[in-house]
């Protein structure tokens, strides 16, 4: 009798703390990975803007496969400034196959580079902030640099691995000058967040 006695209370008290002990988890879970969330999530929402966008754009004009354009310019977009212009020639390359004037071509290349234009320059650095704040220059550098050894795995890579570098010399006193140089010192960034 106490055997099924302590067996129901067992399982009462389960129903009432399983959605306590599973919120908990869930947070215990997702309180560390807080801060990575809040900085790489606005990044890929206004990618996801262009997904939407490009696509949208793709389908009203009649070219086929929209949404795969979208998702080609979101993979492209991950590559500084060349990633763009590639995004915009190969649905125009498409566009010359299908249309018979060179004014709709025209007109596709040139609705899809303001599409990129808007995004990259107003959207991305809105909703993005002052995540990366490195020269432009040095992300053009880092990008041909690391194609070159690596091909177009180096192409997406480049950026991150120049910012490890960075945040490197930025740790050690006798290379700090070099992060100063090429980019923004972590100090001030971190205290430009408060």
């Amino acid at each position: 009798m106490a055997v099924v006695l302590i067996t129901a209370a067992l399982a009462q008290a389960r129903a009432v703390f399983e959605p306590l002990v599973l919120a908990l988890f869930i947070i215990a879970i997702v309180w560390p990975l807080q801060h990575w969330l809040q900085r790489r999530i606005p990044p890929l929402l206004a990618l996801a803007v262009t997904i939407m966008l490009v696509g949208a754009f793709a389908w009203i004009a009649g070219l086929p496969f929209p949404v795969e354009w979208g998702v080609i310019a979101f993979v492209l977009n991950y590559i500084p400034f060349v990633g763009p212009f590639l995004a915009t020639v190969f649905p125009t390359l498409l566009a010359m196959t299908q249309f018979h004037s060179w004014q709709a071509v025209l007109g596709v290349f040139l609705c899809l580079n303001v599409i990129q234009f808007v995004i990259g320059s107003y959207v991305e650095p809105r909703v993005s902030g002052n995540v990366l704040t490195i020269s432009p220059l040095l992300v053009v550098f880092a990008t041909f640099l690391w194609t070159y050894p690596w091909g177009l795995f180096g192409t997406f890579i480049g950026v991150p691995i120049t910012l490890a570098i960075l945040t490197f010399c930025d740790q050690h006193p006798s290379s700090r000058w070099l992060a100063d140089l090429f980019g923004q010192p972590l100090r001030q960034r971190s205290a430009s967040r408060r």
